[in-house]
């Protein structure tokens, strides 16, 4: 597989399929699991773009290079971590956030005691933007295509295919809106992709 091509899997995935399902999860009353699956794809873009050792570190790396405004070990300890491993807030430092969504509580950001408001909405336009800066940064930098394509070569993107006669993780659009034709999540094994 081509490097163009692998990036182009890449942003497909981080940026259509991740940012669809966060999207649709944000329309329902699941507002907390918007908020985590935010948070997991900042950790999926992350490990495309770090060279850094360590889920933390990718994540805080990402963090600051790309979403100016926000602390970036915070986010990972009192955010990520507490939201996907204890469905709650906080770190062993207290509580940093009060998650809000249609500035029903405030704005994005603002300070409300000790806390700062993050608002559902601005928070996942903020990781889609950054996400959008690292795909502009990586036309340009080599090094960046050769980590993200890295990566994908050991650690490959999901695929959704109608039906399991297909080779898999062979890419398959989905089903049309409105359709209720079941589908299969597969990863392509890494030697696959290179044939």
């Amino acid at each position: 597989m081509r490097y163009s091509d692998a990036v182009a899997e890449v942003e497909r995935s981080l940026l259509e399929w991740d940012l669809k399902d966060i999207r649709t999860v944000m329309k329902s009353e699941a507002k907390v699991g918007a908020f985590i699956l935010a948070s997991c794809l900042i950790d999926h873009a992350a490990n495309f773009y770090s060279s850094e050792k360590g889920n933390r570190k990718k994540y805080e790396d990402f963090v600051r290079t790309f979403m100016k405004g926000y602390d970036a070990e915070d986010l990972y300890q009192s955010l990520r971590c507490a939201l996907v491993h204890n469905y709650s807030e906080g770190s062993t430092k207290g509580s940093r956030y009060l998650l809000t969504d249609g500035e029903q509580a405030g704005k994005h950001h603002e300070p409300v005691g000790n806390k700062e408001l993050l608002n559902l909405e601005h928070f996942v336009n903020d990781v889609e933007v950054a996400i959008r800066r690292y795909f502009e940064r990586l036309k340009v930098e080599p090094e960046l295509r050769r980590r993200c394509v890295g990566w994908f070569k050991t650690h490959p993107t999901l695929s959704l295919v109608k039906d399991a006669s297909v080779r898999p993780g062979s890419f398959m659009p989905p089903p049309p809106t409105g359709t209720t034709t079941p589908v299969i999540i597969s990863m392509q094994d890494s030697k696959e992709r290179d044939a």
